[in-house]
């Protein structure tokens, strides 16, 4: 039985690139791999011709653009999505989805049914998760897979295969006689070590990606916090799983013989939640010389400085903050859970150690005034970090912040969720402005980001051209591609 695990194409539609393999379709490839079925992972999302480097402002300037691209199937993307559908010919197609990705998705599912309509289509990931039925309103569609999948996808593989129906397999939402059944949820697995690591090595194309871009790593699933505006426990819940110290690095050893990987991302949520396993990954680290570089993303209440100096003796080189908002009030209301004055002293323990600050700001909260805005703008020019990156609030379907936008009357009855993302011009939710008056301050705050991070990007090459060099040298990063951003950025 041959099996399509299939990242559909978003960011391409936009004229961007996504320069790194899918890590929750890897891990799917993997356990399936490992039951026997033969899997390919298709990144429809890779532009191998891409040079482009967008910011926030530039993404809305083509909406346009992607909504063009979205609603014509006769788009050669398309016809690539078509092109490799016929070569691999498979049973079964399974469809990661990201809310802002359902357009896409669907078109990628009438593409491989329109080929075989006998082919199975299964949905996973966020939206498959909270709004299965939605996505079986399809008829392109026959199983949505629900929270973690590695378990569940195996299965449903297997009971296709026999011709077995699926009424006992757990964790799923499926077609049955003209109506929607949905199962059971499926226990979480307790031990993260049993699972194989993500099979990169099934990705379609893969000698096109650099070196890098398998250099993608969970090490944790799940986060304690309680961000009203956040989707991540509907997949994982609020209990942190973690895999072994070893079992970690272990991955990132073979990743670096087998790929040439030699800077790493860590994708968790939140890995320095747990000061003693974050330190006993460095330590592994630091004993076996890996000598690779490395970076994570975190909170502002969770730097600590002791744990930054072994981080940065570990390899880490880069920590993105999550900060949301500069509004003492605004964080407030969407239970972030710091204050600012946290901001500016996780911003000064990451510079002090060496390690290059980013950070992630949100504006359009239901509550924010132009005034909170502006808070937002000026915790990001004191805290000057290397890269910030500015989003308008999102309220994915039953998000906390979702059921408040509701019940203030703030969302529309019919959602176009291909129109639902971060930097959609479409999107407003607030209370205390209009739409023609956030526009205006979006705008200005939009200008003041990305100006400050050419200016930043410059300035740091300008300031540290030897050391660049170096990096540019030890990753690998003297692609066309790269240079062509580097030119842009320095010019």
């Amino acid at each position: 039985m041959r099996i399509l695990l299939i990242n559909p194409p978003w960011y391409r539609l936009f004229g961007e690139e996504l320069d790194a393999f899918p890590l929750g379709l890897s891990y799917l490839g993997g356990v399936l791999e490992k039951n026997g079925f033969h899997v390919c992972i298709y990144n429809a999302d890779h532009d191998k011709g891409a040079i482009s480097d967008m910011s926030g402002g530039e993404m809305m300037e083509h909406h346009k653009r992607y909504l063009e691209i979205l609603s014509d199937l006769s788009d050669p993307i398309w016809d690539e999505v078509r092109k490799v559908v016929k070569e691999q010919n498979p049973d079964i197609v399974g469809i990661n989805v990201w809310t802002p990705k359902l357009g896409s998705a669907l078109n990628v599912a009438r593409i491989c049914k329109e080929f075989n309509p006998n082919t199975k289509i299964i949905f996973g990931g966020v939206h498959a998760t909270i709004m299965p039925d939605d996505v079986l309103k399809s008829p392109y569609v026959d199983i949505a897979v629900r929270m973690e999948g590695e378990l569940t996808m195996v299965e449903v593989a297997q009971k296709i295969q026999a011709e077995e129906p699926l009424d006992n397999v757990l964790g799923i939402s499926f077609k049955k006689e003209n109506s929607i059944v949905s199962n059971d949820n499926r226990p979480f697995i307790e031990n993260l070590d049993d699972i194989p690591f993500p099979a990169r090595h099934l990705l379609l194309d893969r000698e096109t990606y650099h070196s890098n871009a398998f250099g993608k790593i969970f090490a944790s699933r799940g986060c304690p916090y309680q961000c009203n505006y956040c989707g991540s426990n509907k997949i994982w819940t609020r209990k942190v799983r973690y895999r072994s110290p070893k079992n970690v690095v272990d991955e990132m050893e073979y990743v670096k013989k087998e790929y040439g990987s030699t800077h790493f991302v860590f994708e968790d949520d939140l890995l320095t939640i747990n000061k003693k396993f974050l330190t006993a990954i460095c330590d592994e680290l630091i004993e076996r010389k890996l000598d690779v570089e490395w970076s994570c993303e975190t909170r502002a209440n969770l730097v600590f400085d002791d744990l930054i100096k072994k981080m940065k003796q570990a390899g880490c080189t880069g920590i993105v903050v999550g900060i949301e908002s500069g509004s003492a009030k605004i964080l407030k209301d969407i239970k972030k859970g710091i204050v600012p004055e946290q901001i500016y002293n996780a911003a000064k323990i990451i510079k002090d150690n060496g390690v290059i600050y980013s950070a992630f700001f949100m504006m359009g909260f239901p509550t924010e005034t132009k005034e909170d805005i502006m808070e937002t703008v000026k915790v990001m020019k004191e805290t000057q970090p290397f890269n910030a990156v500015l989003s308008v609030l999102t309220p994915y379907p039953d998000s906390e912040i979702y059921y408040q936008c509701l019940e203030m009357g703030l969302l529309p009855k019919d959602i176009d969720w291909s129109r639902f993302y971060h930097q959609s011009p479409d999107n407003f939710f607030m209370k205390y402005m209009t739409k023609q008056e956030f526009d205006g301050v979006k705008n200005w705050a939009m200008k003041m980001f990305d100006d400050h991070n050419k200016s930043q990007k410059r300035a740091f090459l300008m300031k540290h051209p030897i050391y660049t060099a170096r990096r540019i040298i030890k990753n690998k990063y003297y692609t066309p591609k790269n240079m062509a951003r580097l030119i842009k950025m320095v010019s």
